[in-house]
């Protein structure tokens, strides 16, 4: 699933997030309670991305989505945007994300697409 920033002027900059997660994991995610902790499960979840950082030298390895890198070069909106992600990836999953109504439309004994 890829998510891009709707903020002015960050639009250029996306994740994209795994789309296997168990119901363990969220369960250990929900009690990361560090920022260090934070990024452990971004990184764990995201499998591509594209940050801009004040240097100009975009993020592109989610290896590289540490609290140091954070800290030092990484624009707080954008801090907030990635904040945010893992969220919306897990609403997306939980409510199956566009598909959730094609589901309760079918017909008892139709088959998906």
């Amino acid at each position: 699933m890829r998510f891009h920033c709707t903020l002015d002027g960050l639009e250029d900059n996306w994740v994209e997030i795994a789309e296997n997660w168990t119901r363990k994991e969220v369960a250990e995610w929900r009690k990361a309670d560090t920022d260090a902790t934070v990024l452990e499960w971004l990184r764990h979840k995201v499998t591509a991305c594209s940050i801009a950082t004040e240097d100009g030298e975009p993020i592109t390895d989610p290896t590289q989505l540490t609290v140091e890198m954070m800290d030092e070069r990484v624009d707080l909106r954008l801090i907030g945007f990635l904040g945010a992600v893992l969220f919306q990836a897990l609403q997306e999953l939980v409510t199956l994300g566009p598909f959730s109504g094609r589901l309760s439309l079918r017909k008892p004994g139709e088959t998906a697409l």
